[in-house]
């Protein structure tokens, strides 16, 4: 488990670039009594914020339903129960490992679902899933969760998992520094599984 203590006190000092512009890691304490510290990250185009339970899942259901998002994802289809679960399952997330996954929102609107999700022990997988109006954020919201992954997080290394169709994001991932390291099966699909580990 993550020492949130000590990932508070250094995300403080820690800060990175995009462009031009200066980014501090940013944490805001909103729950002590749960034992969670809400963080939240503001970007550009985008904000990244802890998802809020009975606020953010039919938001969440609207943004991801579309049968073109849902077939990039493990899963045969999507529900307004599947987007509870996401909610309620991303805060136990937080509270048990010090990290997790975040609403992604847009002009105060749930566009989208990203973060990181523990994979079989201590690994972490990257994922990001948009709705089809905002995929053009895709590839800066995966750059920034890297960042925020080695500098705010102080992981080793990070997973990313994509549908064996998806051979253009395949390649964008590779080109990021990410290495082919298997291949699993979810739902009768096979995926590609990528890992980038960071240096010391």
């Amino acid at each position: 488990m993550l020492d949130r203590k000590r990932i508070f006190a250094d995300g403080l000092k820690a800060g990175f670039k995009q462009g031009s512009e200066n980014y501090l890691c940013s944490f805001f304490v909103t729950s002590i009594s749960l034992g969670m510290a809400k963080h939240d990250f503001n970007f550009q185009k985008f904000s990244l914020r802890n998802f809020v339970d009975g606020q953010d899942e039919e938001a969440l259901f609207q943004a991801l339903k579309d049968p073109e998002v849902v077939k990039h994802m493990a899963s045969s289809g999507i529900s307004r129960a599947d987007c509870d679960v996401i909610v309620k399952e991303s805060n136990s997330h937080w509270q048990e490992h010090g990290i997790g996954s975040w609403a992604v929102v847009n002009n105060d609107e749930v566009i989208g679902w990203a973060g990181f999700k523990i994979w079989q022990g201590s690994s972490f997988e990257l994922l990001v899933v948009l709705g089809k109006s905002s995929w053009g954020l895709g590839k800066e919201i995966y750059s920034e969760l890297i960042k925020l992954g080695r500098e705010c997080y102080d992981l080793k290394s990070v997973l990313v998992v994509l549908p064996e169709t998806r051979k253009s994001f395949q390649y964008i991932v590779k080109k990021a520094g990410f290495a082919p390291v298997g291949r699993v099966e979810f739902n009768g699909e096979f995926f590609q599984k990528f890992e980038l580990k960071f240096k010391d």
